[in-house]
């Protein structure tokens, strides 16, 4: 339930336009970001053996990169990767760390990453079996 509150605030802020008139109590862009932020780190916290937490550290991940939050990001990127290594979005994982490392202007590190991203995505294609001729 907090996971699906936190997502409803992600997408409120997404779409978070700034009206003519001004209702003060109205939550900003940033602070939708933020309370959605902090309820996906509330279900990390609160649940750290469900087996859908690579989901939230997605979420959690996409809410930094839209606060701005990058070296954030990039954190709980390369954790999430750590911690779900059999995870369906460990390349969304793989790129949100080079994309928060590339807005960091950490050159360097993001290219490694970047060429590790892409070592990985080779490796596991070359694991399947293929039936039939190979095509171009």
């Amino acid at each position: 339930m907090l996971f699906g509150f936190g997502q409803r605030l992600y997408s409120k802020a997404k779409t978070f336009r700034n009206g003519a008139e001004k209702n003060d109590k109205a939550l900003t862009r940033e602070e939708l970001l933020a309370e959605s932020a902090a309820a996906f780190e509330h279900v990390l916290v609160w649940f750290p053996a469900n087996e859908e937490n690579d989901r939230v550290m997605l979420s959690l991940c996409s809410a930094y990169l839209e606060a701005g939050k990058f070296g954030l990001a990039e954190i709980t990127a390369r954790s999430a990767g750590s911690r779900f290594p059999k995870s369906r979005y460990l390349n969304t994982f793989d790129y949100t760390q080079a994309f928060a490392l590339f807005a960091q202007k950490k050159f360097p590190r993001r290219w490694r990453s970047a060429t590790s991203w892409r070592r990985s995505i080779t490796a596991r294609a070359g694991t399947r079996r293929r039936s039939g001729p190979r095509r171009c």
